[in-house]
């Protein structure tokens, strides 16, 4: 039996990562027993320390393996499949570390990451509460470090696996999935010729396919994730994402140990950071997709964009009933409720991310790993703990002894609460569709009945969803306003009407001039939308401008945090529903690319040639041409807009969308939009096809024509309109006489565009040899062919051939009004949870 010895694979970095794999999870899992058993007995202190240091090692695994594969990346180890998928020696060096959280396993081990640096930081500060946190956080550190493990195994004939290993080689994966690694398939194809092999005399067969792969590169980051959003949004939103786990911790912790209210403080400046920090990756993802993704806009309710907002909107109602409950000690059983469904949702979207569930529903998702069955356990896991909590503790919660006053701050801050809470159920309703068609189909195979529903996911997806998550927005955005002039137990009613009547009157005057700015009148619940976001802005910056003139900062966060919600609000609605498609093609003009798209995305994408202008939306707009780097291509489109009284030039500049060309996944190409920011609006430009021509095409002419034309005329040769410029005579002198060159300048043009060809005679002596032109574009050829000295005339033959397809791009443009106001509110939103977090803190200090 012949073997085959691999060479040159350099395997030592990778069993050094995979060591670190196998450290991690025993480290975290070992973590987990030393701090259960501390929990049972706080005076056992061994334990304790046994559980710390376990984490630590823990936490240095996780470092050891972000350090080996970043050096894998960063050398281009070809040789590990995960490498290979997601890296190439063309990539630019800022989205290297892009290449970490490319693919599933990567997005596991930055979510370890984030998980372990936030445990490492309660362990020196959660101090009585140490030992409950610890066990959820390590009992999910566990089960995120067997994602990593790749173990595969088959149990009574049927194949199984734990985790998939960033450490793969790349012949394994080929081998797990029963592909040969050289023949017969796109390896074969790529390295064909490039691996050399020789067999030995005992039957060895030494293999060295890693030099072969150095040559070929990898497959590449995925071209919408080479943007620098992607550098920064994922670290972002995984922190966000991890931190969801701090305050479920705290609240199963309080269950746990029958401390039902103490676990609110501690766990109250947890919640803030997580707000701030999931919030803010959320709307960095919005502003990847407005500039990378070519769906037009920064939000497209897509399925994985949704799994994140629902946990963050849960997370805002949890933060809020945890207010109230330490102000007047009610809604704890609602704080609980909160953050454990905040945790148990981001499990859900980390499923919906990476089960494959979601299929081409979203472009969001990871590839499916066949990790469906970890994921639903890592997921149940959590549910069956916090629901068996929450039943055996369920009655010692305390509950408030009597009902909140109507015009209390506390009944309205439940209301938002409540309110939140519906928004999100509406929008995972929706979003759980390609969930409840798989449960129901499997239900039903296993019953061996044929009662499938099969729901039919919205064909107007974002219309599903406004349909109640815009009066949801109404209602929190009045609610917002309201309720910071509301007070804890009881509110005057004077102070109340007086203030609020004022701030409603304020509030009309921006809505109306927005409403006359953005010509929005057509639908009253976008009036009543833009009514409350206003009426939410002014009230809490008068709220703002009152403590400062009172020198507190008691509500200074929560203010600044609902301005920047309210100003959102205001970006969100008008460019979304007031946004505009210029690049009408009125002309009904077809090119292939557009040949199967249906009749809405036909009639909204202009068809533009290179260097020819077309008119769109008061601009000249101009395809100039494309150049290339890397695997990069630019286009430039040229915007003009000229003063119709003078014919000054008010506006002119370039915008550059572009092609980004990859191996990955058979796809050869991405397409990524380019946008001309202004104060009050954007205009978003993407090219959705090209057509940059075929330099080697020659030109087979098959008719030709005969003209006798003068300097200066021009005549009409089929359908082109060619005149002969002028003639240019030059005489140079060889040591075989004079030579002489007549040059014809001709100038063509095919009734859209001009080119321009000079074809030349060449004499010497009785010799005459003809420099011949052709016009590519045009499918035009042109011989000089003699000089009739008698009338002045001149001999041009016109050759006609297949005119080859122009030049040409598709291009569809938008104009986003006031979308400024969105990025404005972000920023703001942010300063406000910053601020409220700095308090919190501070308050949890002192007390």
């Amino acid at each position: 039996m012949k073997t085959i010895e691999y060479i040159n694979e350099n395997l030592a970095p990778g069993n050094l990562g995979y060591f670190f794999v196998v450290l991690s999870f025993g480290a975290a899992m070992f973590s987990l027993i030393a701090y259960f058993f501390h929990n049972r007995d706080k005076r056992t202190l061994t334990w304790r320390n046994l559980g710390r240091t376990s984490f630590f090692i823990h936490g240095i695994s996780v470092l050891g393996i972000f350090t080996v594969l970043f050096y894998l990346i960063k050398t281009h180890q070809y040789q590990y499949n995960y490498v290979w998928e997601h890296s190439s020696d063309e990539l630019q060096p800022k989205y290297i570390i892009a290449c970490f959280w490319g693919g599933s396993e990567g997005s596991f081990l930055l979510w370890a990451f984030w998980q372990m640096v936030l445990g490492c930081v309660l362990i020196f500060t959660a101090k009585k509460w140490e030992a409950p946190v610890m066990i959820i956080i390590a009992l999910s550190q566990t089960f995120l470090a067997s994602m990593l493990l790749g173990l595969h195994f088959h149990i009574f004939n049927q194949a199984w696996q734990i985790g998939v290993s960033p450490f793969e080689l790349l012949r394994q994966a080929f081998a797990k999935q029963s592909l040969p690694l050289f023949n017969d398939t796109e390896m074969h194809n790529a390295l064909g010729g490039l691996i050399k092999s020789v067999t030995k005399v005992n039957g060895r067969t030494i293999v060295d396919y890693s030099a072969a792969l150095k040559q070929v590169g990898g497959q590449g980051l995925n071209a919408l994730l080479q943007n620098y959003w992607m550098v920064i949004h994922p670290p972002v939103l995984f922190l966000g994402f991890a931190s969801t786990i701090v305050p479920f911790a705290f609240a199963m912790g309080g269950l746990w140990n029958k401390d039902y209210t103490g676990w609110v403080r501690p766990a109250l400046p947890w919640a803030v950071f997580c707000g701030m920090f999931l919030g803010t990756g959320i709307l960095m993802g919005g502003a990847w997709a407005y500039e990378s993704l070519s769906f037009g806009g920064f939000w497209a309710w897509d399925p994985v964009e949704n799994g994140i907002l629902v946990p963050w909107l849960l997370l805002v109602a949890g933060l809020h009933a945890m207010q109230i409950y330490r102000a007047r000690k009610t809604a704890l059983l609602g704080a609980i409720v909160f953050v454990t469904l905040t945790y148990v949702l981001i499990l859900y979207a980390n499923f919906l991310t990476r089960s494959g569930v979601l299929g081409d529903s979203s472009v969001h998702s990871f590839a499916d790993l066949g990790l469906a069955g970890q994921l639903l356990i890592f997921m149940f896991a959590f549910i069956f703990i916090a629901v068996i909590t929450l039943i055996v503790r369920w009655r010692h919660i305390p509950s408030s002894p009597k009902e909140e006053n109507v015009s209390s701050r506390e009944f309205w801050m439940f209301i938002g609460a409540l309110v939140l809470s519906l928004s999100a159920l509406h929008i995972v309703s929706i979003t759980s569709i390609p969930v409840i068609n798989k449960v129901d189909g499997l239900v039903n195979d296993l019953l061996h009945t044929h009662l499938k529903t099969n729901i039919a996911p919205p064909a107007n997806a974002a219309a599903a969803y406004h349909v109640m998550e815009i009066p949801f927005a109404i209602i929190i955005a009045f609610l917002t306003g309201l309720g910071q002039y509301l007070r804890y137990h009881n509110t005057r009613r004077k102070y109340f009407l007086n203030k609020i009547l004022l701030v409603a009157a304020i509030a009309v005057v921006p809505t109306v001039l927005m409403m006359i700015a953005s010509d929005l009148y057509q639908n009253w619940e976008y009036i009543l939308l833009l009514y409350a976001s206003f009426f939410s802005v002014v009230g809490n910056i008068e709220i703002f401008i009152d403590m400062i003139r009172k020198k507190t900062s008691k509500l200074s966060g929560p203010s600044i945090a609902h301005i920047g919600f309210g100003l959102i609000l205001v970006g969100a609605l008008i460019a979304n529903a007031k946004k505009e498609t210029i690049s009408l093609n009125t002309e009904g003009m077809q090119v292939d690319a557009l040949a199967k798209a249906s009749a809405k995305e036909q009639y909204e994408n202009k068809v533009l040639f290179k260097d020819f202008p077309t008119k769109m939306n008061g601009y000249t707009v101009t395809y100039k041409g494309d150049s290339s780097g890397g695997n990069y291509l630019f286009f430039r489109v040229n915007y003009k807009k000229t003063d119709s009284t003078t014919g000054n030039i008010k506006e002119d500049f370039d915008l550059y969308p572009m092609i980004i060309y990859q191996k990955k996944n058979d796809q050869n190409m991405s397409y990524a939009p380019s946008s001309k920011h202004y104060w009050t609006k954007d205009i978003f430009t993407h090219v959705t096809s090209a057509y940059t021509g075929d330099s080697k095409t020659k030109i087979k002419y098959d008719t030709s024509y005969h003209y006798e034309v003068k300097e200066g005329q021009a005549f009409i040769a089929d359908s082109f309109t060619i005149t002969l410029v002028n003639i240019i005579k030059e005489t140079t002198k060889t040591s075989d006489g004079d030579m002489y060159r007549v040059t014809m300048k001709l100038k063509v043009n095919d009734g859209f565009s001009t080119e321009y060809a000079s074809p030349a005679m060449v004499i010497k002596g009785n010799q005459i040899i003809h420099d011949d032109a052709e016009i590519k574009d045009f499918g035009l050829g042109f011989r000089y062919n003699t000089i009739n000295i008698a009338d002045g005339t001149h001999d041009l033959i016109v050759l006609k051939g297949k005119r080859p397809e122009r030049q040409y791009i598709t291009l569809k443009a938008i104009i986003f009004p006031y979308i400024n106001f969105l990025w404005l509110g972000s920023v703001v939103m942010f300063i406000g949870f910053f601020v409220a977090l700095i308090k919190r803190i501070r308050e949890y200090k002192t007390a």
